[in-house]
């Protein structure tokens, strides 16, 4: 689990999605924890190509988690959740490339 409020929407879009014209796509992954609440490793669960999880990989590895603990109470290392990393290009790159269009 998260333990702040990571700005996910910071990641950085992939250059590989921009030149194929691709808008959005997300990544499903989960994160190795240390006892430090520190991500140590990633496990990409489901790739859409184009860079995303190598973006997603980047910006999970930033963040900060909570730590598992054990049948003791005290930290240990442990995996989170499955999650999903959004990614939206916004305006799609079709609307930026077209000009606008008004009704008279």
């Amino acid at each position: 689990m998260l333990t702040n409020a990571f700005n996910w929407e910071s990641c950085a879009f992939p250059r590989e999605a921009d030149n194929a014209g691709v808008d959005q796509a997300s990544v499903e992954m989960r994160v190795m924890v240390g006892e430090n609440g520190r991500a140590l490793d990633t496990e990409v669960l489901r790739d859409p190509g184009f860079g995303f999880a190598e973006a997603a990989r980047v910006c999970a590895m930033k963040a900060s988690y909570s730590p598992g603990r054990d049948e003791h109470g005290a930290p240990t290392r442990a995996m989170t959740k499955r999650f999903r990393v959004r990614f939206e290009r916004w305006p799609p790159e079709a609307e930026r490339a077209s000009p606008t269009r008004h009704r008279n």
